[in-house]
């Protein structure tokens, strides 16, 4: 025995071993728990993110966020996408609801929508 645990009374010896035990166990149940659940917060999260894209614009995965500088208003209320050079024009041009400029685009690249910051 350690001297720490000589000085301890028999009954405070096996409180310290019961609460050992306690909180392994609570660990052992406590964390598969807990990662289990990160999956259900992770998805439910993610319906969040596309919340406010129209369904014409958006089937959960063609619209991203974009940064400000990636989207040029050119002529006529028309946007151009700098980075693929597609352009966005009239009922494409739509406003934001999360403050953040957002694209939507097919997956070979042709034009839904751009969600944009108006009066910026």
């Amino acid at each position: 025995m350690s001297a720490a645990s000589l000085r301890l009374s028999p009954i405070q010896r096996g409180r310290t071993s019961f609460t050992r035990r306690l909180l392994a166990g609570a660990a052992s149940t406590l964390i598969p728990l807990i990662l289990s659940t990160l999956p259900l917060i992770a998805l439910s999260t993610s319906p969040l993110a596309h919340s406010f894209y129209d369904p014409e614009c958006c089937s959960d995965r063609d619209c991203r966020p974009v940064s400000a500088d990636d989207l040029e208003e050119v002529e006529n209320g028309c946007w151009k996408y700098l980075p693929t050079g597609v352009k966005f024009c009239g009922k494409q041009v739509r406003p934001s609801q999360d403050k953040h400029w957002h694209v939507c685009l097919s997956p070979s690249g042709l034009p839904y929508c751009a969600y944009i910051q108006m009066g910026f």
